[in-house]
C-alpha cells in the first residue's frame, strides 16, 4: 500500500510540528552550558502555588515560582531544587515565599538549589525571597549555590538550621526580620549575613573567606559560638544591640568593628588579624574576658572612652595592644598584658598622636586569667 504524495507530505510537515514543540518544552535550557538536570519530578515555569505541596526528588523552576499566602511548602531530605531561566521571559530565576516554606534536609541527605547548569557561577539565579511572610518557615540543612542573594527576607520570620550557602552574591540578606540561625556556613560571598532593622540569633557555625562576614545595622544581634575567619571584615555593627560571646575572629583584615552602638562582648578570641583586631567608635560597649593575641596589627582602638576592657588577656600583638585614637581617655583596667613590667605595659597602650587621651591600665592582673578562650 503506497501514500500519496499530499498526504506523504502533511505527515512530514506533522511530525515537524510535535519535533519543534518537544524541543521548546524540553528541560534542557539552550545557553552555552548544558543543564545538570534534563529530566524531573516536578517542572514550574512562571507559576504560583495556590495550594499545599510537597516537594521530593528532582524539581525544575524556569523563572518565578511564587508560594501564595495561604499555601504551604514541604520538601523532603535530598531534594534538588534547579533553576533556569525561562524560554519566555528573561527574568532572573527565583523561588518567592509569601506563604510558608518548610525545608526538611538532613546532614547526610541535604537538600539543594542551584542552577540547573554544569558548572553554576554568582548570580546564575535570584535565590529564596520571603516576602512578608511570618509565618515559621523552616529551613534545615539545605546547600545554596550560584545565587544573588541565596535567602532575602523582607518583614518576614526564618529559622535556618545546617545551611550551607557558597560561590552567591550575598548569603542571607535581612530586612525588618526576625531569623534564628544555627549551624550556618557561608562562604565566598560579598556579605555573609547582612541584618536591617532585625531581631538575629546566630550560633554554632562558620563564615570564612568573604569581603564582609557579618553586618549589622540597626538591630538586635545576638552571637554565640561562631568562627568569624579570613574575611576582610568579620563583623560590622552600627547602631545595633549586640551580644557576643564564644566566637573566634581569627585571620581577617579587621575582626570586627562596633559603631554607635551598645552591648556586650565576652569570651571570644581575637589571633592572627591583619589590621586590627576590635575597633570601636561611639559604641558603649562591655569588653569582658576576651583573648587578643598574635594580632599583626592593634589589638584593639578605639576613638572614645565609651566602652570599657577588663579581665581579658593580651600577648603577641604586633601594634598597640589598646590604641587610643581619640581625645577622650580610656579605661581598660584588671587586664593581663603577658608582662608585669610597667615600661612594657604602657608602651604598648596608648596614642600615636600627640594630644590624643590616655589609657588607664592600672591596676593590671599578674597573671593571664583562667577560663579564657
Amino acid at each position: 500500500m503506497t501514500i500519496s504524495s499530499a498526504r506523504r507530505g502533511y505527515l512530514l510537515l506533522y511530525i515537524l510540528i510535535i519535533n519543534l514543540l518537544l524541543v521548546c518544552v524540553s528541560p534542557v535550557f539552550s545557553g552555552e552550558i548544558p543543564p545538570a538536570r534534563s529530566r524531573s519530578d516536578f517542572s514550574y515555569e512562571n507559576a504560583t502555588i495556590i495550594e499545599d505541596v510537597t516537594w521530593k526528588g528532582t524539581v525544575i523552576i524556569r523563572g518565578y515560582l511564587l508560594v501564595a499566602p495561604q499555601a504551604t511548602l514541604r520538601i523532603e531530605q535530598g531534594t534538588e531544587i534547579r533553576f533556569m531561566k525561562s524560554l519566555l521571559a528573561a527574568q532572573q530565576p527565583r523561588l518567592i515565599i509569601m506563604g510558608r516554606i518548610q525545608c526538611n534536609g538532613t546532614s547526610d541527605r541535604p537538600v539543594l538549589f542551584a542552577p540547573n547548569i554544569k558548572d553554576p557561577a554568582r548570580n546564575d539565579w535570584g535565590g529564596i525571597l520571603l516576602l512578608s511572610s511570618e509565618k515559621r518557615n523552616l529551613l534545615e540543612f539545605c546547600r545554596i549555590e550560584g545565587a544573588a542573594t541565596a535567602i532575602e527576607a523582607l518583614f518576614s520570620t526564618l529559622a535556618a538550621r545546617g545551611v550551607m550557602i557558597s560561590n552567591s552574591i550575598n548569603g542571607i540578606r535581612l530586612n525588618d526580620s526576625t531569623a534564628n540561625l544555627s549551624l550556618l556556613e557561608v562562604s565566598s560571598t560579598d556579605t555573609g549575613l547582612q541584618a536591617n532593622d532585625s531581631e538575629v540569633d546566630l550560633q554554632e557555625g562558620t563564615m570564612s573567606n568573604n569581603q564582609t562576614g557579618v553586618a549589622v545595622f540597626r538591630s538586635g544581634f545576638s552571637m554565640a559560638a561562631m568562627k568569624i575567619k579570613r574575611n576582610q571584615k568579620g563583623l560590622v555593627a552600627e547602631e545595633s544591640r549586640i551580644r557576643v560571646s564564644g566566637c573566634e575572629f581569627s585571620a581577617n583584615e579587621v575582626g570586627a568593628g562596633i559603631m554607635k552602638g551598645e552591648g556586650q562582648l565576652l569570651l571570644s578570641s581575637f589571633t592572627g588579624n591583619r589590621e586590627v583586631a576590635l575597633r570601636l567608635k561611639g559604641a558603649r560597649l562591655k569588653v569582658q574576658r576576651n583573648l587578643f593575641t598574635d594580632n599583626q596589627g592593634d589589638a584593639i582602638q578605639a576613638e572614645d572612652g565609651r566602652s570599657i576592657i577588663w579581665g581579658s588577656a593580651f600577648s603577641g600583638n604586633v601594634g598597640y595592644n589598646v590604641a587610643n585614637q581619640g581625645t577622650e581617655d580610656i579605661t581598660a583596667v584588671l587586664n593581663w598584658w603577658g608582662s608585669n613590667e610597667k615600661s612594657v605595659i604602657t608602651g604598648k597602650a596608648g596614642s600615636r598622636k600627640p594630644g590624643n587621651g590616655l589609657v588607664t591600665v592600672a591596676p593590671w592582673l599578674d597573671r593571664k586569667p583562667s577560663g579564657l578562650p
